[in-house]
């Protein structure tokens, strides 16, 4: 008996897991500065979950990370975050809707413009579950 209901309830929570919504993730290229190249990357998070901060010890940190070898990241500004407790345990976390300013540098200069592909990680979750980590291939384009 114990055995069935076990797993009626890891089926539900599959279920429930699969229909949940997941992380829009959307870059946008700004103008650029002096061989530099700001990248403006929003998160829109679905309402009742949140991702993490890029330092939390406890679950899966936000990243971004550039794909490929033509750039490199100059710099990352992540916004401030909030704070969800959880049985008993503060965790810094993104809600609604964040902006992370990204700033990116060609490895050699060029003319013209550039697809960037960037990888984004990120892990929904809620006050019961959380999604399995997900890595986004975002794509953004700058000109030079």
């Amino acid at each position: 008996m114990h055995k069935l209901i076990l797993t009626a309830l890891v089926v539900a929570s599959m279920a429930s897991q699969a229909a949940s919504p997941g992380v829009q993730v959307k870059a946008s290229a700004e103008k650029p500065k002096g061989g530099l190249y700001p990248i403006a990357v929003t998160f829109s998070i679905p309402d009742g979950y949140h991702i993490y901060g890029p330092k939390v010890k406890e679950g899966i940190p936000t990243k971004i990370a550039v794909k490929g070898t033509a750039f490199k990241i100059a710099s990352v500004s992540y916004p401030k975050t909030k704070t969800f407790v959880q049985l008993g345990e503060s965790l810094e976390v993104y809600e609604d809707v964040a902006k992370v300013k990204l700033v990116i540098k060609p490895v050699k200069p060029f003319r013209g413009k550039a697809t960037v592909k960037l990888n984004v990680t990120t892990q929904a979750c809620n006050d019961r579950t959380c999604l399995p980590a997900s890595t986004q291939e975002v794509l953004v384009t700058i000109k030079s």
